[in-house]
């Protein structure tokens, strides 16, 4: 089979560019990489280049290309890179466990939150809309206070059907 490379990353497989072989059957080309004389599945590999393209993406190479760097590390473990200090390796599991128990208690306070918004929305009352505008912009005409009571009316109106 012919594929188009970029380094050593399968770009496209076709009828054209370089000879790379027969894929392995039941294996996603993302997984194949071509070191110019055979194809490497990154799932065998106990050490793999890796290059960080953006802020917590990384590339993953069979060989050396530039900018990457050689870490210890399966393919199953990509999800848990991180460049510290120029560095690049993989998390220790106290650090992953860190990272997910982080991820739970923000989900944890935004539903909190939204619990809360939710209480003060169905708490407020348009007299308290009312009250509130004519406190608050007392500098607005009489039209404008009831144009502004009215869409905040409507708004509340509309959070409150949810």
């Amino acid at each position: 089979m012919k594929a188009v490379l970029k380094e050593d990353m399968i770009i496209s497989a076709g009828g054209f560019g370089v000879e790379i072989g027969a894929v392995p059957s039941g294996v996603g080309v993302e997984r194949l990489r071509f070191d110019g004389s055979v194809l490497i599945d990154l799932m065998d590999l106990t050490s793999i280049w890796v290059r960080e393209t953006a802020p917590g993406f990384y590339e993953l190479h069979c060989v050396y290309v530039p900018h990457t760097q050689l870490v210890t590390m399966t393919y199953t473990d990509r999800g848990n890179l991180i460049m510290e200090n120029g560095v690049i390796r993989v998390m220790t599991t106290q650090e992953v466990t860190d990272k997910k128990q982080a991820i739970q208690d923000d989900i944890t306070d935004n539903r909190n939150l939204k619990d809360e918004l939710r209480q003060l929305v169905f708490d407020l009352s348009y007299a308290k809309i009312d009250t509130h505008i004519d406190n608050v912009f007392g500098t607005l005409t009489a039209a404008q206070k009831s144009s502004l009571k009215r869409l905040y009316k409507v708004v509340l109106f509309l959070a409150k059907r949810r």
